[in-house]
């Protein structure tokens, strides 16, 4: 023991200085304990120099107090001839002194934080980008998306598209917008300089860059009379197109390009960064023909209003209604019980699931702050509870409570500031992740996407989230603390001045720990097994082995179905003769694509419905050999053959549920179906499929026919190969057989089938890996925070533990009692956990389309899991409990 003991001239000065003041012996005492553990810890030499630097510190406060003039008790305001700035400048003074000395305990406080504040930033900017404000606009609060709503019903009912005659009716009887702007996609080939391009552009309205309030950057937009059938062969250029494909060239404006096979004469440039609606590189003007106008049933018309001074959407709503109902009264076939939906641009470019996306992951964003908090909180009861002599002394030396609570309050709002400034590169690099991973292909889809960053609106809701992050961490803690009763402290030395009220709120703290981590490692579980679900689940078609490529013929190729046939059955055969392609086949749109291509249908023998109340069906156009190449099976009947050429017996393939829905009870084949549009024939359906998922959130599969390709030719089809292993050597052999034909036509959209379901569930995988990563980082809180309680739990005991192995405690019975009290506490945190994962498991069923499902096994694995954690977190404190020396403990007392 004699190398234990204070040095002895240090222990005299000690006692001298604070001889005949309050607490005196107590003090000297505290320190000799302190000395004797911090002996075993820095070795006699470190303790040494530890026990003069403290001696020193306290018995100079407690000789100045002393001698320092009598003056009234300390008040919460500021004293005569002592501003309240000094005063908060010396405590935050203070403050960064006891941080810096205390690093290790700083880092991770911060760090904790960083991570918490971190996720949120992420979320907090998607939601700024991509639901707040989508793209920056002048006056984007004056435009607005006007849709049709569907009687029919469906998913996408209030977004329906309008149809050329009620856009011209609507523009001409509209008083309340100032104009109304038509819009109709439009995919066009570039065939000029390098190799063909597919762009994606828009049919516009003349007036479209003058309503959107951006007009062009060199050049002119499009005037009145070019929105005229003859008069529509001009374009405007995007500002990217234009730098890509002519190097910047001042002089494009004049020249012609080539877009389809027809010369556009350049007319303008679109400003930088202005490619609404979709990515769009290219505009041209919208001249709607006679028969276009004719045909009401025809709906493919995106409209976008710019509305008058002071007019509201509601105004706007309210007068197209009047008009939609005017216009139902006069085409009752097309237009009965048709109606109008208005909504506000930034609105109605957000995608359909971009709001339940980011309000599912901002709820865990919240929790995962919660449990950042709650483990800071502990972390600083914990370092409370370290520091009551230090408060007790500040107490003893004219503190008030009110400075107490400022000095720790400081301290809490420095480490969140702290943990503000290391948030911001951490979001910022979750930002960068988000926009790597994100397929081209589908970001130019994703309003707002190309302006997701950390700006000033994320860091100004960063410091709010700071501040209060400080006052859900740090003001109970200080609070406490605060609390300190001098006698209990300096005769307890740390052990039990901290009070079972104190312990009991640590206990809890722990609990909620561990319930949000269970709640967070379940939604994870729930959203990874969804998105892997939905990736690797049988949609009735096979996808691994398969590659595609997007062929849109251009000029002389597309003028007729004859010569469009011609060329794609020479492809076919082409490609067939190459070894390594197992199967090939044509298809308009392969299972998993983000395009819609349906129409409704007339069924013989059934009354023919009006236009807008007529059954509607995925159309899909195919080879011979479709069926096999994607390995849908055949239910009934017969597949496609060869002998169904343009002058056989026009026939079609159904669906089951297409079967089901039509004819049930009876048998489809030699039924027939015709699909409603200018010289459809019927058609003979000698075939059910199995059915097809073609969009993986769709809530129901919905019904789908098929007809044979040289039945129904098309200039825009999908080449689909298929071989026994990877697909992508078949790349190369699609773009070799179409350039062989023509090298004109271009090729695009080249990816692997898996990939195509890849792209269209992108915002499922995002869900996934967000989950994945905040049900990761509330693992770890979870078990930093049990192992933080458990070990300062073993020191505040170390004392009792020691009694006990004196009084003939086993080792085990002494870890079994350790390991107890923190298995019980995590066994209510996992009760607790447990429902609120099951509440928070039916949110994301209800929101993220159906994708996740909950199940049983993802509860149990995930609770086993964080039980192993809050296990093995609790271990390495209950071992250290069996280095306990009794009689060490016991004399020390």
């Amino acid at each position: 023991m004699k190398g234990r003991r204070p040095p002895r001239l240090a222990e005299w000065l000690l006692a001298r200085l604070v001889r005949g003041s309050l607490g005196g012996e107590a003090i000297v005492g505290d320190l000799a304990e302190e000395h004797h553990f911090e002996a075993r810890s820095r070795g006699h030499a470190g303790a040494a120099v530890w026990y003069w630097r403290e001696a020193l510190s306290v018995g100079g406060r407690v000789l100045l107090q002393r001698h320092r003039p009598r003056r009234p008790a300390p008040s919460s305001f500021p004293m005569p001839g002592e501003s309240s700035m000094s005063e908060l400048w010396r405590d935050l003074r203070l403050a960064a002194r006891l941080l810096v000395h205390q690093r290790a305990f700083a880092f991770i406080v911060v760090l904790t934080l960083a991570v918490g504040l971190a996720s949120n930033a992420t979320v907090m900017a998607l939601i700024d980008s991509l639901v707040v404000r989508p793209f920056p606009l002048r006056d984007i609060d004056r435009l607005v998306q006007v849709f049709g709503v569907n009687p029919a019903g469906g998913q996408f009912a209030d977004r329906a598209e309008v149809s050329p005659a009620d856009v011209v009716d609507w523009q001409r009887e509209v008083k309340t917008a100032e104009s109304l702007v038509a819009m109709e996609w439009w995919d066009a080939s570039i065939t000029s300089g390098t190799e063909p391009e597919r762009l994606q552009g828009f049919r516009v309205s003349p007036v479209f860059f003058d309503a959107f309030g951006v007009g062009v950057s060199m050049g002119r937009g499009f005037t009145a009379d070019e929105g005229q059938p003859g008069r529509d062969r001009v374009v405007v250029l995007g500002q990217g197109l234009w730098q890509r494909r002519f190097g910047g060239d001042p002089t494009i404006v004049g020249r012609t390009v080539p877009l389809d096979g027809v010369p556009y004469q350049v007319v303008g440039v679109a400003p930088a960064g202005f490619d609404y609606p979709f990515g769009s590189e290219v505009w041209v003007p919208l001249a709607f023909s006679n028969a276009a106008l004719e045909h009401r049933e025809n709906r493919y018309i995106q409209v976008v209003g710019r509305l008058r001074e002071g007019a509201t959407p509601a105004a706007l709503q309210a007068e197209l209604a009047t008009v939609a109902a005017h216009l139902a009264k006069a085409y009752p076939t097309t237009n009965r019980d048709w109606t109008v939906n208005v909504m506000s641009l930034s609105e109605s470019v957000v995608d359909l699931g971009a709001k339940a996306f980011l309000m599912v992951h901002q709820l865990a964003t919240i929790l995962v702050l919660l449990l950042a908090c709650v483990n800071v909180a502990n972390l600083l009861l914990v370092r409370a509870a370290d520091r009551e002599k230090e408060l007790a002394l500040r107490v003893a030396l004219g503190a008030s409570r009110w400075r107490v609570i400022r000095l720790l309050g400081i301290e809490s709002l420095m480490l969140a500031g702290l943990g503000a400034a290391g948030a911001v590169p951490l979001a910022w690099a979750a930002l960068a992740g988000c926009r790597a991973a994100m397929p081209p292909s589908v970001a130019r889809f994703v309003r707002g996407w190309d302006q997701l960053d950390v700006d000033l609106r994320v860091i100004a809701g960063l410091a709010a989230l700071a501040v209060a992050s400080t006052l859900l961490f740090g003001l109970l803690p200080a609070l406490r603390a605060s609390r300190i009763s001098l006698t209990d402290a300096l005769k307890s030395g740390g052990r039990t001045a901290a009070g079972s009220g104190r312990h009991r709120l640590r206990n809890a703290m722990v609990v909620t720990e561990v319930a949000v981590a269970l709640t967070l490692l379940v939604a994870a579980g729930l959203s990874v097994r969804g998105t892997l679900d939905v990736l690797w689940r049988d949609d009735g078609y096979a996808m691994d082995g398969v590659m595609t490529l997007r062929v849109s013929l251009l000029g002389g190729r597309a003028e007729n179905g004859d010569q469009q046939r011609a060329f794609f059955e020479q492809v076919l055969t082409d490609v067939s003769g190459v070894s390594g392609v197992d199967r090939a086949a044509l298809a308009n749109v392969v299972p998993g694509a983000t395009r819609y291509i349906s129409r409704t249908v007339d069924i013989e023998g059934q009354p023919v419905l009006e236009a807008g109340r007529r059954p509607s069906a995925d159309y899909r156009v195919v080879s011979p050999g479709y069926f096999d190449a994607l390995r849908v099976r055949l239910l009934e009947g017969r597949a496609f053959s060869s002998a169904d050429t343009a002058d056989a017996l026009p026939v079609a393939i159904v669906s089951q549920t297409f079967a089901r829905r039509t004819w049930p009870g009876q048998s489809p084949i030699g039924k027939r179906i015709r699909g409603t549009g200018a010289d459809e024939p019927w058609r003979t359906v000698v075939g059910v499929a199995h059915d097809v998922r073609h969009h993986w959130f769709a809530d129901q599969i919905a019904p789908a026919f098929y007809v044979p390709y040289p039945q129904a030719p098309s200039s825009d089809m999908v080449l689909i190969l298929r071989n026994g292993g990877d697909p992508s050597p078949l790349a190369r052999v699609g773009r070799d057989a179409v350039r062989r034909l023509d090298a004109t036509q271009p090729v695009y959209e080249v990816r692997s089938l898996r990939q195509v379901r890849a792209d269209g569930a992108v915002g499922l995988w995002f869900a996934a890996i967000f989950m994945g990563a905040f049900g990761l980082i509330g693992l770890l809180l979870a078990a930093v925070g049990v192992y933080a309680i458990m070990a300062h739990a073993v020191r505040q005991r170390t004392h009792e533990i020691g009694v006990r192995m004196a009084l003939g405690a086993s080792r085990r019975a002494v870890v079994g009692t350790t390991l107890g009290r923190g298995m019980a506490l995590t066994g209510i945190g996992l009760a607790l956990g447990l429902t609120g994962a099951y509440l928070l498991g039916l949110v994301m069923e209800r929101t993220l389309f159906g994708s996740i499902r909950l199940d049983v096994v993802t509860f149990v694995a995930f609770t086993a899991v964080l039980a192993l954690a809050a296990l093995a977190a609790a271990i390495v404190p209950a071992r250290r409990a069996l280095g306990v020396d009794p009689m060490i403990s016991l004399r020390s007392q």
